[in-house]
């Protein structure tokens, strides 16, 4: 049998381990369940989300709602072992000043759980705020406004949402181009983005123009690098250091960003970064086409999914 002047250490340092088991030790069992019941819904529900792996669990923490979710969770579950412990350790004695040296094991152990719950909180808050840096970018204020400048002539191109299924585009003249438009050559800027349900705002990570000519049936395609930077605008300016190319149509939403297609809906947005790559590029740009992660999926799904 354990001795009276142990019973408290013993009974809080077995609640640190999880919350309840003190009280079993003490034989309040009444008090260990509802203590350890709690615990365990929450360790259940631990293992379900790490179970889809150590990366899946850290891009979720990108959502707001998961992230409030687990910071939540861990600053419950660390007031259960708190609970846990001072209310074993009291329950063991009656008269804790008593007994010095099991107070302050006690306190230790109470130290302890704030410091590494603090510190689990404080590394999801970390991770999530630098997600947020990520996909927001510091856009208008690594850009302003740039200022306009008259030797630079508009890009033009089609207004695509005016466009139905069978129209022929008219290539328009395109003093910033380096290469003349081409009336056999059909020319897109295809773009990726990371939005889905829940999110306020995307990145176009994926950013492409493709060019067909209608005359010999050749296409050609390249890539445009999502963190290009320090790039000349075409309407005048220039962006910073720190902007990057995959933030640009988002950050064209607003009026504020100079665009002169910046009119605070998202077809200029789409607009302003069709004729920023095809300047950036030097081709005449016809249409833009768009897709997000849902119609990623519905593609893959259309072309018999992935085997």
């Amino acid at each position: 049998m354990f001795s009276r002047d142990r019973k408290p250490a013993i009974a809080a340092g077995l609640s640190f381990v999880w919350p309840g088991l003190g009280h079993l030790f003490l034989g309040r069992r009444r008090e260990a369940a509802i203590l350890a019941l709690p615990a365990l819904f929450l360790f259940i529900l631990a293992v379900i989300q790490l179970s889809q792996g150590a990366l899946m669990f850290a891009v979720s923490l990108w959502d707001e709602s998961y992230f409030i979710a687990v910071v939540v969770a861990i600053l419950v579950f660390g007031a259960l072992r708190i609970v846990a412990v001072g209310h074993a350790f009291l329950s063991a004695t009656g008269a804790p000043r008593s007994r010095p040296r099991q107070l302050a094991f006690a306190a230790v152990l109470v130290v302890v759980i704030v410091a590494t719950h603090g510190l689990f909180a404080a590394g999801t808050y970390a991770w999530y705020e630098t997600s947020v840096s990520i996909q927001n970018n510091d856009l208008l204020g690594a850009v302003g406004t740039p200022e306009p400048s008259a030797s630079d002539a508009l890009p033009t191109a089609l207004d695509t949402a005016s466009l139905v299924p069978g129209d022929t585009p008219t290539p328009t003249a395109d003093t910033t181009a380096t290469r003349p438009p081409n009336p056999n050559r059909i020319t897109f800027v295809l773009v990726g983005v990371d939005w889905m349900p829940g999110r306020d705002h995307s990145l176009t990570d994926t950013m492409m123009i493709a060019s067909l000519d209608t005359t010999t049936g050749r296409a050609a395609m390249v890539s445009v690098p999502r963190d290009t930077a320090n790039f000349d605008l075409y309407y005048g300016g220039k962006a910073g250091v720190s902007f990057k190319l995959n933030t640009l149509m988002n950050a064209a939403v607003s009026a504020k960003f100079g665009s002169p297609d910046s009119d605070g809906t998202w077809p200029g947005a789409e607009k302003t970064l069709m004729k920023e790559i095809g300047y950036l590029v030097g081709v005449h740009v016809d249409y833009f086409a768009l897709i997000g992660l849902a119609g990623l999926a519905g593609m893959i799904d259309t072309l018999g999914g992935v085997w």
